[in-house]
């Protein structure tokens, strides 16, 4: 078992001059080094979006209404993209969409999405909807809009332009991260699969359990006892890769993929069956190289302990994957898998890892964000390789795989001081050491928000 190295650092506090006063909710790191930060006023002044460089100090801010809890912005070439929702201008919560640009914040466009939903709190107020996310598709941009409660999802489909072009319904039930083959876009909600075509706004949807994943031009998945493919994710394009295709528990039991992946060549599958929980590795053919026991209940995980715990084996793989152990039992822990070995390679402590937040990755590390601690995992050897606790009364703002770029990992409160202050925190990408901590200092948005916005 690897030994765990634990810095405590307690850093300077960040001063408490007079200033803007909410949170500042999400961060995308930029490949300067700098970052988007997008902050959400607690009080009757202007959200606003704001730019800063390496050092932390403000290139640029914007204001903007109704900025959503936790949707980060999107880096869209040179202009970024932020999911709002318009308050004053309709008073009934309209989602939108507008674009600035990357190098001096001039607003670009502002597109209302506000055909789906009147998106009311209990009391009449305007609320912001639960999922408002951005998928980037080639030349298109698709808008998911959704209630309140992240149901009755459509999908907005613009051009970088910011003009609407197809409108596409949805999955009725928040899609959980979208995989994107080609020009389409399938989410996975309620036993189904739904199919969106970015180019031509076209639908289409199919039952089946369990999750899929891009696989080359390919999206694959398991259907009953094959494995199947849909070149492109086009419905009308589906071949059967292997069948019969049961690498794990009984040869007439079902079987769930909860996720999948890829390992240079090979395909990388999480099962779920009565018997337990597996990875499977096999190759474009459906040829099983290695099986990896994880020693779980099987259909004893619930959907949300499935995605928590196995999230992390998604997209392009390097050797070494983290992911949570007995998520919903009384010992949740962590463990790294070795795809190229077949086997589980450590594991950490139960006590360390009981309060598991987060776990993304960037490039070939894994980071992994604790209450109050962050660690990276480096994904060619599986080795923890540092470690931060944070030493602030109130916490440290979720990490988030947005804020995970250009040599920093970026966290939206400072580690001692107010949090109440637009304030943010970088640590470097390697050695979690900080290299910015500071009170950004922002110009007084007032006025440009009661121009652009009518707030009062």
């Amino acid at each position: 078992m690897p030994r765990w190295l634990v810095t405590i650092v307690a850093l300077a506090g960040c001063g408490s001059p007079a200033g803007p006063v909410g949170s500042a909710e999400t961060a995308a790191a930029l490949d300067d080094g700098g970052a988007i930060v997008l902050w959400r006023d607690a009080g009757k002044g202007a959200d606003r979006i704001v730019r800063v460089d390496a050092s932390g100090k403000r290139v640029w801010d914007r204001a903007i209404d109704g900025l959503p809890r936790l949707t980060p912005p999107i880096v869209d070439g040179d202009q970024v993209l932020v999911r709002h929702h318009h308050v004053a201008r309709y008073g009934v919560g309209s989602q939108a969409i507008a674009a600035f640009a990357l190098e001096d914040g001039t607003p670009r466009w502002d597109t209302d999405l506000d055909d789906y939903v009147d998106a009311r709190g209990p009391n009449g107020t305007p609320i912001a909807p639960a999922y408002l996310d951005v998928t980037l598709v080639g030349d298109r941009i698709v808008a998911w809009v959704g209630d309140e409660h992240g149901l009755h999802l459509g999908a907005a489909i613009l051009d970088h332009a910011g003009k609407l072009e197809h409108r596409a319904a949805a999955s009725d039930g928040e899609p959980g991260a979208p995989v994107v083959v080609g020009t389409r876009v399938i989410t996975h909600a309620g036993g189904l699969r739904q199919i969106v075509d970015a180019a031509g706004g076209a639908s289409a949807r199919f039952e089946g359990d369990g999750r899929g994943c891009a696989f080359g031009d390919d999206y694959v998945f398991v259907e009953g006892d094959a494995l199947v493919a849909r070149r492109g994710g086009d419905p009308s394009a589906r071949r059967t890769l292997a069948q019969p295709f049961h690498p794990v528990g009984a040869a007439d039991g079902q079987q769930i993929l909860v996720t999948c992946g890829r390992h240079g060549d090979a395909l990388v599958l999480a099962i779920l069956v009565a018997e337990g929980a597996y990875v499977v590795v096999a190759d474009a053919a459906g040829a099983v190289r290695r099986v990896i026991d994880l020693e779980e209940d099987g259909f004893s995980i619930d959907e949300d302990a499935e995605r928590y715990a196995l999230g992390p084996l998604q997209g392009e793989l390097p050797r070494f994957v983290p992911y949570v152990a007995d998520p919903s039992g009384e010992n949740p822990h962590l463990r790294v898998l070795d795809l190229e070995d077949g086997k589980i390679a450590w594991e950490g402590p139960n006590d360390l890892f009981a309060t598991m937040q987060t776990l993304f990755r960037a490039d070939d590390d894994w980071y992994l964000s604790l209450d109050g601690a962050i660690t990276r995992i480096d994904g060619g050897t599986g080795e923890p390789a540092a470690s931060m606790v944070a030493d602030h009364d109130d916490g440290i703002g979720a990490l988030r795989p947005h804020a995970i770029g250009g040599g920093r990992v970026w966290l939206t409160a400072p580690f001692k001081g107010p949090i109440d202050q637009l304030a943010i925190t970088a640590l470097d990408g390697k050695t979690l050491a900080p290299v910015v901590t500071r009170r950004i200092e922002v110009a007084d948005l007032s006025q440009e928000a009661r121009d652009v916005y009518g707030r009062e």
